[in-house]
């Protein structure tokens, strides 16, 4: 009961001085530095408290190799060995060459606990066994990690290709549109020229009709008015005609009567002549203002080309462009493709680091054969003693 006691009187004591109680630093500079200077004080308690935390709250840590090296051993000098087993298992599986620095002691411990109930030859012999079982899990470690950098390189080789064929389909496909898109720009362009030339020729067509109908009936007014004034003229000035007399006798003539009416009509037709003169002038103000209309539409269409010319300009930019980008994701795979290269050199230490491991894991049958060699010539040595101790012969006395 008092021995009860008292062990939950060390527990709480422990408890009271335990840096998780007594302090709350997050930091993890100052928690390093805490377990360091705890563990280089040789409180290696303490120091197992303080690098447990920062393994809990920090796992991806950049110091990781470092505190689980400082944890395994501060097990060790605290007796702690199915920890320190764990901690050591731990540090060959992640950081395989480690197994090339730590010391056979504590390579062993990754088979378990040391024994105590061992001979030296056979303590010896189980050491060996340790030391190569600790090397071989570091060294199948090693090679996992060798395959799963491997596998890593392969997807993101992967990945990359993947990428660089949907930008290429992508750049494709939008110079395809591009094209696609010129072309019907193009052909609307030639439409509507078309259009605007078959308008204008129809314009041209109308104007010289109209010219033409305008020319036959102005010279048709032409002639009439001619033929008028001529009419005109002999009437007012017929043959014998003098004085007031001579007017009379005209007007009391027939004949003079019929001239008076020719004159009458050739007035009506001069009338009728200035009216289709007005026309023609009217047709031909029309025919000037249907091609001033089409030189208006044709202005149109070359403003139109101008700016059809504009957007192919603006076109082809955007196409320098895609093909600046296709540059950019061809430099771009050709800096994918030196990762890939660098990723396999990394696979290549990789292996050569394994090979290294498997070399070492050769040491220990050398060790093993020599140990047991040792061990048949002290089994022999101690088989010639009790040889020797059953024949009644002392082997401080060999004459007696």
């Amino acid at each position: 009961m008092d021995k009860f006691k008292r062990l939950i009187l060390i527990s709480l004591l422990l408890l009271s001085l335990c840096p998780v109680a007594a302090h709350a630093e997050t930091d993890e500079a100052a928690m390093l530095r805490k377990a360091t200077d705890q563990y280089r004080a040789g409180k290696y308690f303490f120091a197992t408290t303080w690098l447990e935390r920062v393994l809990k709250v920090y796992p991806t840590t950049t110091r990781r190799e470092e505190v689980l090296s400082m944890l395994l051993k501060a097990y060790v000098s605290t007796g702690r060995y199915d920890k320190a087993s764990e901690t050591v298992r731990d540090l060959l599986k992640e950081y395989p060459k480690k197994a090339e620095t730590l010391e056979p002691a504590l390579l062993m411990l990754a088979s378990g606990a040391p024994r105590s109930d061992l001979s030296p030859a056979e303590a010896k012999e189980a050491e060996v066994k340790a030391v190569k079982a600790a090397k071989d899990l570091a060294a199948k470690a090693l090679a996992d990690q060798v395959k799963a950098a491997e596998a890593k390189a392969a997807q993101a080789k992967a990945a990359a290709a993947s990428a660089a064929e949907a930008k290429a389909a992508e750049a494709k496909a939008a110079e395809v549109k591009a094209a696609e898109a010129r072309a019907a720009e193009a052909k609307a362009a030639q439409a509507k020229a078309a259009e605007a030339r078959a308008a204008e020729l129809k314009a041209a067509r109308v104007a010289a009709f109209a010219r033409k109908l305008a020319e036959q009936k102005a010279a048709r007014i032409k002639a009439d008015e001619e033929r008028a004034a001529k009419a005109a003229a002999a009437a007012q000035a017929p043959d014998g005609a003098d004085g007031p007399d001579a007017v009379a006798g005209v007007a009391d003539d027939p004949e003079t009567s019929a001239v008076d009416a020719k004159a009458l009509e050739a007035r009506a037709r001069a009338k009728e002549a200035r009216e289709a003169k007005a026309k023609a002038a009217a047709a031909q103000a029309e025919a000037k203002a249907a091609a001033e209309k089409a030189a208006e539409a044709k202005a149109a269409e070359l403003k139109e080309a101008a700016a059809k010319l504009a957007e192919q300009k603006a076109v082809d930019k955007l196409l320098a462009e895609l093909k600046a980008a296709e540059q950019r994701n061809l430099a771009a795979r050709a800096a994918e493709s030196a990762a890939e290269k660098a990723a396999e050199k990394r696979a290549a230490e990789l292996r050569a680091a394994e090979l290294r491991a498997a070399e070492l894991t050769a040491e220990p049958a050398a060790e093993r054969k020599g140990a047991e060699q040792k061990g048949a010539e002290q089994k022999g040595a101690e088989l010639r003693g009790a040889k020797q101790s059953a024949g009644g012969v002392s082997p401080g006395n060999p004459g007696l």
